[in-house]
C-alpha cells in the first residue's frame, strides 16, 4: 500500500495485494468519505449485515466512522486506487485548484446517507480512476492533485438513485455459507468432493453455495481451488530445488503437461519459466505501485 497525501484531509492510496488466502484491511480510525476502485481482483466491504463485492472496473463510495470495518480481500489477490477525505479536515486547498470543489466531499457524505453506492457500468469515474492507476508509477503529486479533484467533480454528478449495491450484495449469512465451504475445500484441497455433499454439510441447496461462492469469491469453486492450487505450486517452485513432476503431484497432478496447462493458465507462464525468472507473477492485477509517497 502506498499512501499519497494530495492536500490536507486528501490522500490517494494505491493497493498491490497477493497472498495465499483472504486478507485485510485495518478497522476504519476517522469520520471518512471513502471512493475505492477495483483494478483487479476483488474486494469486499461490510455495511449493515450485508457484504459488497467489486471486481475488475468497479467502484464504490461510503461514509466510514470510526470503527468501521476496513476492506477485506477475499481471494487475496486485488490491486486499486482509494480516494480517502477526512470529513473533520480542511478542504480549503481544493479551491485552489477548482472553485467550488472543496464543497464536493461534504455534499457526497450527505447523499450517501449511510448507504453504499456501487457502480459497475463504464462511466466517467471509471476512466478518471484508470489514470490514475497509470500515474502509480510516474509519481506525479502535480497530475495526481488534478486527477483527484476531476475525480470529485464527476462524482459529485451522480444520481445516487443509480447505485447497483444491491445487485452486488448478500447477507452477511450468505458470505459465511462460502467462507465455511471455501475454509473446508481449503483444507481438503487434494480430496475430491462434489457440490452435492459439500452443500449437504453445509446444509443449504447446491444453488444456494454455488451462488453465495460466487458472489464472495467471483468464480466457481473448483477454480477457485484450481488456483489456490497453483498458487502454492508457485511458492514451492520460488523457495525449493524440488522437482517439477513432485510438485505437480503434491497439487494432484500425475500429468506433467496438464499440470504445466494449468500453472500456465492461472500464473501466465509456465512452471520452468516461473522458477527461472525467480518467481515474479504474472497475473494481470500485480501491476508494481509506485516506490515512495511524495
Amino acid at each position: 500500500m502506498t499512501v499519497y497525501k494530495l492536500f490536507s484531509g486528501i490522500s490517494l492510496i494505491y493497493h498491490d495485494i497477493f497472498s495465499i488466502g483472504g486478507a485485510a484491511s485495518p478497522p476504519v480510525t476517522g469520520d471518512l468519505l471513502e471512493v475505492s476502485f477495483c483494478c483487479g481482483g476483488r474486494s469486499e466491504y461490510r455495511r449493515s449485515q450485508h457484504c459488497y463485492y467489486l471486481s475488475a472496473d468497479e467502484y464504490m463510495m461510503r461514509r466510514c466512522s470510526p470503527g468501521d470495518t476496513g476492506a477485506r480481500y477475499p481471494t487475496g489477490q486485488y490491486s486499486g486506487v482509494t480516494l480517502l477525505a477526512d470529513m473533520n479536515g480542511d478542504m480549503k486547498e481544493l479551491s485552489q485548484l477548482l472553485d467550488g470543489a472543496e464543497r464536493v466531499p461534504a455534499l457526497l457524505a450527505e447523499r450517501l446517507r449511510g448507504a453504499l453506492y456501487v457502480n459497475g457500468t463504464p462511466d466517467i469515474a471509471v476512466h478518471i480512476f484508470k489514470e490514475l492507476w497509470d500515474l502509480r508509477e510516474k509519481a506525479s503529486a502535480g497530475l495526481m492533485r488534478i486527477k483527484a479533484v476531476e475525480l470529485l467533480m464527476a462524482l459529485g454528478d451522480i444520481d445516487m438513485e443509480t447505485s447497483q449495491a444491491r445487485e452486488h450484495s448478500i447477507t452477511d449469512e450468505q458470505m459465511k455459507v462460502a467462507d465455511k465451504v471455501c475454509t473446508f475445500a481449503c483444507s481438503n484441497i487434494n480430496e475430491h468432493y462434489t457440490i452435492a455433499q459439500l452443500a449437504d454439510m453445509m446444509r443449504v441447496s447446491q444453488t444456494k453455495l454455488k451462488y453465495c461462492f460466487r458472489m464472495v469469491y467471483g468464480c466457481s469453486l473448483y477454480a477457485y481451488l484450481r488456483r489456490q492450487k497453483m498458487y502454492a505450486a508457485a511458492e514451492l517452485l520460488r523457495t525449493t530445488d524440488r522437482n517439477i513432476l513432485d510438485i505437480a503431484v503434491d497439487c494432484g497432478y500425475d500429468n506433467g503437461s496438464k499440470f504445466a496447462k494449468a500453472f500456465r493458465d492461472v500464473m501466465g507462464r509456465s512452471p520452468r519459466d516461473y522458477r527461472k525468472y525467480a518467481g515474479v507473477r504474472m497475473e494481470h492485477f500485480a501491476a508494481k505501485t509506485a516506490a515512495a509517497p511524495v
